[in-house]
């Protein structure tokens, strides 16, 4: 590590002596030898340091055996370079014995206590009375890049095994990607929308930096991407917000209260399984496991995959019964079917028959609802 430079003017003084108060000969001493000045040598011992100055303060008197020229010319020196501070009672006993260039101190520009905290901080060492001191280099660990963008297909999990409990593992036939076969559902729009809710996550990645990346490169063209945060511990409200806020069926259209309705009645739902798991300890946020978690998202899923199935079905299934109808009434089928109303009783007749083939074809034992129900 280089050593630390200053850069100052060409002035330059003969340094003065200083004379050591316990060498200094007393009047009634028989010593007669002069004092031994202590000057501070540089590295190449060729040239002298300025030389070191005691505070009135270090000795705790103010009186000085030193001469008065030395001691006026130190005062102006230290006013000149702001070398000694105010120091604290803490430090009224400590010397103060940086021995610094001539060249240095004498510049105003570059002087040490001109330099700011980053240039103090570079490794460079600063000589002193006694010895050398290092100022230690404190490197920067690398900055790793963040990911702010992502491939789809490195978006979607790899590994399902804490999703599903272990009985649910061993009694379903498995599919190659390591999830339930009951997971692939015969639904419109069903891959694209099972896509999405594997985007939903319960925690952010490190390389993110706290932020959710952009999904990129979607494999459907038009369909719309993105990853959404769903923490294993909140709030009701808040898992019934996630829900209803999701990409999920976003292209059905399906009413905000439908939407609603679905995600409050899961959500209460998976709330009283907890509690019975837990011994019917009430917790005011639930704190979810992974397989508890993922069920809440795949009733939603499945729920609003169905409704938007039968809704699919039940209007091409009125199209069709329009149609039937003005053939019993001799109407030329060439005519437009709108001109053939449909009753109520006839609407909820084709809704029930719409969810109890959906409902049959998926071995669901679900109920079916009247069509004010919905």
């Amino acid at each position: 590590m280089p050593d630390f430079k200053f850069s100052g003017s060409n002035h330059y003084t003969s340094p003065l002596p200083i004379y050591d108060k316990q060498s200094i000969t007393n009047a009634n001493s028989n010593d007669q030898r002069p004092p031994r000045p202590n000057i501070a040598l540089s590295k190449d011992r060729k040239r002298r340091l300025f030389p070191l100055v005691k505070h009135p303060h270090d000795s705790g008197s103010h009186d000085s055996n030193a001469p008065v020229e030395f001691t006026t010319r130190a005062r102006d020196e230290i006013k000149k370079t702001l070398f000694l501070k105010e120091y604290g009672s803490q430090h009224s006993t400590r010397k103060i014995s940086n021995t610094i260039d001539n060249k240095s101190l004498y510049s105003s520009d570059s002087s040490l206590f001109s330099l700011s905290h980053s240039q103090m901080t570079d490794g460079s060492s600063i000589l002193t009375q006694e010895k050398s001191v290092n100022i230690p280099y404190v490197s920067q660990a690398p900055l790793i890049p963040l990911v702010t963008e992502i491939a789809l297909e490195h978006a979607v999990p790899s590994d399902f095994s804490d999703m599903y409990t272990r009985s649910t593992l061993l009694t379903n036939r498995m599919l190659p990607n390591g999830r339930p076969e009951f997971t692939v559902r015969n639904l419109i729009d069903w891959t694209l929308n099972d896509t999405r809710s594997l985007l939903i996550i319960n925690e952010l990645r490190p390389e993110w930096g706290n932020k959710l990346p952009k999904i990129i490169g979607s494999v459907l063209r038009g369909s719309k991407y993105r990853f959404q945060l769903l923490p294993l511990y909140c709030s009701d409200e808040f898992l019934i917000e996630s829900l209803v806020s999701s990409d999920i069926y976003l292209e059905a259209n399906l009413d905000h209260e439908f939407r609603l309705r679905s995600a409050t009645y899961i959500v209460k739902t998976a709330r009283e399984r907890h509690e019975l798991m837990a011994g019917g300890v009430k917790e005011i946020f639930m704190s979810l496991q992974k397989f508890e978690w993922r069920n809440i998202i795949e009733n939603f899923l499945l729920n609003l995959a169905v409704e938007a199935q039968c809704r699919y079905d039940f209007k091409h299934n009125c199209s069709e019964y329009k149609k039937w109808k003005m053939q019993q009434q001799g109407i030329s089928i060439h005519e437009t079917p709108q001109k053939i109303y449909l009753s109520p009783s006839e609407k909820d007749m084709l809704w029930q028959q719409c969810q109890s083939f959906v409902y049959g074809r998926l071995n669901l034992d679900w109920k079916p609802d009247a069509l004010n129900d919905i």
